[in-house]
C-alpha cells in the first residue's frame, strides 16, 4: 500500500480507499477530526460496514431523515436503547417499526452517507489498521471501492472541492495507468472532451480557459480527474511562463472570437443586435417604455404586447447557437418585461403607479423610478444568490452586477460581486476591488473587512489581512472570524 496514515487533506481519502481495494486489504480505516470518529472496515478490498460517534449519522437518524420512521417510532427505540443497553437497530426490530429489509437498506444508506462526509472533512487524520475483521457476518455491505469513490466524489460541494485541488498554476498530466476504467468512470462528454485538453504541458488555469464548459464546472471535472487517478497534478509554472501562457491563450481566444463572429449567420446578427439593444436601453426605462406602450394602453392590447415580447425574448425559445453568450442578457430583459407586465395588469398596482409618477415636482417621478430600479435590483440580488448557493458563480455575477448597475449604494451588492468574483481563477484583483467599494459605502459592516482580510490571506499578503482584520474588530470585537484570521496572517508572516 502506498499510504498507511496521515492527515486528511486533499485527495488523501479517495487515494486510500483505491490503494485499500488494489492490495486486497482486510483491516480498519480510521478517521479522526476534532470531536469525530469514523471507521471503515475492509474485507479482501471491500467495504463491509461502517461505524461514526457522530450522533446525526446514527442509523435511526438516517431512517427518520428517510421517513421509514416517524419521531415516535425513534423515541420509542431510544428509550428501549437506554433501558437495556442493546443496539438501536435490535430495538426497532423487536418494536416491530422495521422490516429487516428497511434495516439492511437503511445500513447501506447510512454508510454511504458516512463515506460522503469522509471525503468532505475540512482536516483531521487517519490511518489503516491491518488485521482480522471483528463484525457480524449479518453487516457485511460488500461495497467495491470503485463504486462508493465515484459516488462519494459526485456528491461533495464546491467548497470542499476547490480547497482539494492544488495550485491553479500546478501542470495536470494524464496517469499512464489509471486504476480506475474509464468506463467503470462514466465521463460525460464534457469531461471527455477537457480529458483530452490535458498533455503535461498544460496548467490548470490554461486548461480553465481552454473548455467551454466554464470554471466552475472544469474545476470540478479536474479533481474528479485527480481523485480517481485519471491524472496527477505535477508542478507548478514559473509566473514568467503562466504570463506567457496567458498571452497565447489571449491571442487564441480572440482568433477564435472572430472567425466565429464571421460564422454568425444575418439572422443570428440581427437577433444579436436587437438582445444587445433591449439590454442596453433597460437601465433608466419605466415599466410603460419597458414594454414600449403608452400610459393609456388597454389591458387588451398590453396583454397582446407582453405575449410578443415575451416570445420574442424567452430565454428558453431556441436560437443559434452562436448567440449562447447573450443568455443572462436575455434573461435580464425577459425578467424586466415581466415585471413591468405584472404590475401594469394588476390594477391596484398600476393606480398607484401612475399616481406616483404623476406626483409634483418632477423629483417625485424621479424617485419613483428609482423605486422601480431598487425593486428590480432587489430582484436580481435575489436570483444571483441562489446561482451563488448552488456553486453557478458565473450566473451569479451577471445577477449581482446588474444589481449594482440598477442601485450602485447598496453595499451588499458590491460585496456579493466580491465573494464571487473571489471564487473565480484570475478574478482576485477584481474581488478586492469590489470589496473595498462595499467597504467605502459602509465601513462599519464587518463580514464585508472579514471577506477583504480573508482574500488578502489567500493570496498571500498577510499584513493587509491583519489591517482588515483589525478593523473588523473595532466594528465587532468579539468577531471570532477576524480574530482567528489575525492568528493565520500571523503565522505566515513569521513562516
Amino acid at each position: 500500500m502506498a499510504i498507511s496514515s496521515g492527515d486528511i487533506k486533499n485527495t488523501a481519502i479517495p487515494h486510500l480507499f483505491m490503494d485499500i481495494s488494489a492490495a486486497g486489504k482486510t483491516g480498519t480505516a480510521i478517521f479522526q477530526s476534532e470531536e469525530t470518529l469514523r471507521k471503515v472496515h475492509w474485507k479482501d478490498g471491500r467495504v463491509v460496514a461502517v461505524s461514526s460517534t457522530v450522533a446525526g449519522e446514527a442509523l435511526g437518524q438516517v431512517l427518520l431523515r428517510a421517513e421509514i420512521i416517524k419521531q415516535t417510532q425513534y423515541d420509542a427505540a431510544a428509550e428501549l436503547v437506554k433501558r437495556t443497553g442493546g443496539l438501536q437497530e435490535t430495538a426497532l426490530a423487536q418494536l416491530g417499526f422495521v422490516a429487516p429489509k428497511d434495516l439492511a437498506w437503511g445500513e447501506k444508506l447510512r454508510a454511504s452517507k458516512i463515506i460522503q462526509a469522509l471525503f468532505s472533512l475540512p482536516g483531521g487524520t487517519f490511518r489503516f489498521d491491518e488485521g482480522p475483521a471483528n463484525f457480524p457476518a449479518s453487516a457485511l455491505l460488500q461495497f467495491t471501492a470503485e463504486d462508493i469513490v465515484i459516488k462519494s466524489l459526485r456528491a461533495m460541494e464546491w467548497k470542499s472541492i476547490r480547497k482539494a485541488l492544488p495550485s491553479l498554476q500546478s501542470i495536470v498530466r494524464k496517469t499512464p495507468r489509471p486504476p480506475v476504467p474509464f468506463e467503470a468512470a462514466s465521463l460525460s462528454q464534457d469531461e471527455q472532451a477537457l480529458y483530452s485538453l490535458i498533455d503535461g504541458k498544460r496548467s490548470i488555469e490554461e486548461l480553465c480557459s481552454l473548455s467551454e464548459t466554464g470554471d466552475f464546472n472544469t474545476l470540478t471535472a479536474l479533481h474528479f480527474f485527480l481523485a480517481l487517478r485519471l491524472a496527477e497534478a505535477g508542478e507548478a509554472k514559473t509566473e514568467r511562463e503562466m504570463i506567457s501562457a496567458r498571452e497565447a491563450l489571449h491571442q487564441a481566444a480572440e482568433q477564435k472570437r472572430e472567425d466565429e463572429n464571421s460564422k454568425e449567420t444575418p439572422a443570428a446578427s440581427e437577433m444579436r443586435s436587437m438582445i444587445e439593444k433591449a439590454y442596453a436601453e433597460l437601465d433608466g426605462r419605466n415599466h410603460y417604455e419597458v414594454l414600449g406602450v403608452d400610459q393609456d394602453v388597454s389591458s387588451e392590447a398590453l396583454k397582446k404586447t407582453y405575449f410578443r415580447l415575451a416570445k420574442l425574448y424567452h430565454p428558453d425559445r431556441h436560437f443559434d447557437p452562436a448567440l449562447t453568450d447573450l443568455k443572462n442578457s436575455l434573461d435580464t430583459v425577459f425578467s424586466r418585461i415581466t415585471d413591468a407586465y405584472n404590475v401594469l395588469t394588476d390594477k391596484a398596482k398600476r393606480d398607484e403607479y401612475n399616481l406616483s409618477r404623476a406626483m409634483k415636482p418632477a423629483a417625485a417621478a424621479a424617485q419613483m423610478d428609482k423605486t422601480d430600479n431598487a425593486a428590480t435590483a432587489a430582484n436580481q440580488f435575489n436570483k444571483g444568490l441562489k446561482e451563488y448557493k448552488t456553486g453557478n458563480f458565473w450566473g451569479a455575477l451577471e445577477a449581482f452586477k446588474w444589481a449594482g448597475r440598477l442601485d450602485p449604494s447598496n453595499a451588499r451588492y458590491w460585496y456579493y460581486q466580491g465573494l464571487t468574483l473571489a471564487e473565480m481563477p484570475r478574478r482576485h484583483h477584481e474581488a478586492q476591488d469590489h470589496l473595498k467599494k462595499a467597504i467605502e459605502i459602509e465601513p462599519m459592516r464587518t463580514e464585508f473587512h472579514v471577506a477583504l482580510g480573508s482574500l488578502y490571506l489567500k493570496n498571500n499578503l498577510p499584513s493587509r489581512a491583519i489591517s482588515q482584520f483589525r478593523e473588523a474588530l473595532k466594528w465587532d470585537p468579539e468577531s471570532q472570524q477576524a480574530k482567528q484570521g489575525i492568528i493565520e496572517a500571523e503565522g505566515k508572516k513569521t513562516s
